[in-house]
C-alpha cells in the first residue's frame, strides 16, 4: 500500500503538471494508472489509490469502525482495514457467481448482492453466515436500516424487508411501488422512518418505513439514479442525467425543488457527508463535483479522473471520500477541512444554546447552527 506520507511527496513532484498519477498493485490484479486533475480544487487530495480488482468497481461502502469494503466485476468483495497510515486488504470473498454489483454495512454484518440474484450475508465468524435468493437477477439496492436489525433488498418492481439476523425466515414486510415501476434506486431515511424509491417510469415513490404504506409519488425528469437523504432526512437527492433532483419535506410537505444544481451527464453516483455540509455527485465521464449545501448557486469545485466514476461514500467522520471507477481503482480522497470562522458570538435562551457565526464582508452573512 502507498502511505500517506509518499502519497504527499507524489502530489508535490506532479503539483506543477496540475494532476497526481498514483500506481499500486496487488498480486495477481490487472495493474492500471490513473489520474486525478485537483486545477480547480486545490484543496482536495489523495490519501491512498488502490488497485485490486481486475474490472470496474461497482459500489463501496463504510462500516462504523475505519473499514470499507469494496465489490466489482471480479465477483469478489474485498474488505481494508485502516493501519493508521493507510488501508491494508483484510478479507477477499469469493461467493458470487457473477460480478457483485452491491455491498452494504450493517453493524458486524456485511451483505453484497449480484448479478447471480443471490445475496449474501457475512461477518468475521461466518462467510457467508446466511444467504437469500432475489425475485430477479438484478438487485438494485441493498441496505440495512439504521438500527442494523433489518436487511432491505430492491428487486423488481418491489422493496423485499428481512430479519437481518434471521433471513432465513423470509421476507418480513414487501413494499411494491404504486405504478408496478422497476426499481432504478432506493433507500431509508437515518431515522428510520421513510424509505424512497425511484423506479423506470420516471416516479420518485416515498413509503412509511415501519409499515410500507404510500406516503406520496412524485414524478419525475428521468428515472433518478443513486437516491439518497440528507442527514437530517429533510431532503431526498436523486441524479437525473446532469442535473440533481430534489424532493424537500417543508411546511407543505414533500415536494420537488425547483433550479436543481447541473452537473455532469451520466451521473452515476451522490453522497451526503455525515454533517450534510457536502454533497459530491461523481459521472461516467470521470467528473466528481462536490457542493456547499448551503448555497448551491456557488457552484461545485471539480475533480476529473481518467476513469469514469461508478460509486462514492464519505467515511462516517467526514473526512475521507471513497470513489469506484471503470478502471478497477478504488481512491480514498482527502476532504478539506472547513475553513475556521472570523467571529464567534455565543447567546443563550431557555435550554438551547446557539452558536453564530459572523463572516465580515462587504455584506454581512450569518449561518446559525443549535447545538
Amino acid at each position: 500500500m502507498i502511505g500517506k506520507s509518499v502519497v504527499s511527496l507524489l502530489i508535490q513532484l506532479l503539483a506543477v503538471a496540475g494532476a497526481q498519477n498514483l500506481t499500486n498493485r496487488s498480486s495477481g490484479a490487472n495493474v492500471m494508472v490513473t489520474s486525478w486533475g485537483f486545477e480547480d480544487a486545490p484543496q482536495w487530495s489523495v490519501f491512498q489509490l488502490i488497485f485490486d480488482s481486475s474490472g470496474p468497481v461497482r459500489d463501496v461502502a463504510w462500516s462504523s469502525d475505519d473499514r470499507f469494503a469494496t465489490v466489482g466485476d471480479d465477483e469478489e468483495m474485498r474488505v481494508y482495514e485502516s493501519n493508521g497510515t493507510d488501508f491494508t486488504e483484510l478479507i477477499v470473498q469469493d461467493l458470487h457467481s457473477d460480478w457483485v454489483s452491491k455491498v452494504a454495512y450493517g453493524g458486524d454484518y456485511i451483505a453484497t448482492a449480484g448479478q447471480d440474484g443471490m445475496v449474501y450475508i457475512s461477518s468475521d465468524s461466518c462467510m457467508p453466515c446466511a444467504s437469500i435468493t432475489a425475485d430477479y437477477d438484478d438487485v438494485s439496492s441493498l441496505f440495512f436500516t439504521p438500527d442494523n436489525k433489518s436487511l432491505i433488498l430492491a428487486s423488481g418492481n418491489k422493496l423485499l424487508v428481512y430479519n437481518a439476523t434471521a433471513v432465513e425466515a423470509g421476507v418480513m414486510m414487501t413494499v411494491t411501488t404504486p405504478s408496478n415501476g422497476i426499481i432504478v434506486s432506493a433507500n431509508i431515511d437515518s431515522s428510520g422512518t421513510v424509505l424512497a424509491t425511484s423506479s423506470e417510469d420516471n416516479v420518485l415513490s416515498l413509503f412509511h418505513a415501519s409499515s410500507g404504506a404510500d406516503l406520496i409519488s412524485i414524478p419525475t425528469d428521468c428515472s433518478l439514479e443513486s437516491v439518497t437523504f440528507s442527514p437530517d432526512g429533510s431532503t431526498v437527492a436523486g441524479a437525473c442525467d446532469d442535473k440533481i433532483f430534489f424532493v424537500v419535506n417543508g411546511e407543505s410537505g414533500w415536494t420537488a425543488s425547483g433550479s436543481p444544481p447541473l452537473t455532469s451527464a451520466n451521473t452515476t453516483g451522490l453522497a451526503y457527508s455525515p454533517s450534510g455540509a457536502l454533497l459530491a455527485a461523481g459521472a461516467s465521464s470521470g467528473v466528481l463535483r462536490v457542493w456547499s449545501t448551503d448555497d448551491y448557486s456557488d457552484g461545485p469545485v471539480a475533480m476529473q479522473n481518467t476513469n469514469g466514476l461508478l460509486s462514492l461514500k464519505f467515511s462516517p467522520d467526514g473526512q475521507l471520500l471513497l470513489v469506484g471507477d471503470v478502471g478497477s481503482g478504488v481512491s480514498v480522497l482527502s476532504v478539506p477541512v472547513a475553513p475556521t470562522s472570523t467571529t464567534v458570538s455565543t447567546t443563550t435562551t431557555t435550554a438551547t444554546t446557539t452558536t453564530t457565526t459572523t463572516t465580515t464582508t462587504t455584506t454581512t452573512t450569518t449561518t446559525t447552527t443549535t447545538t
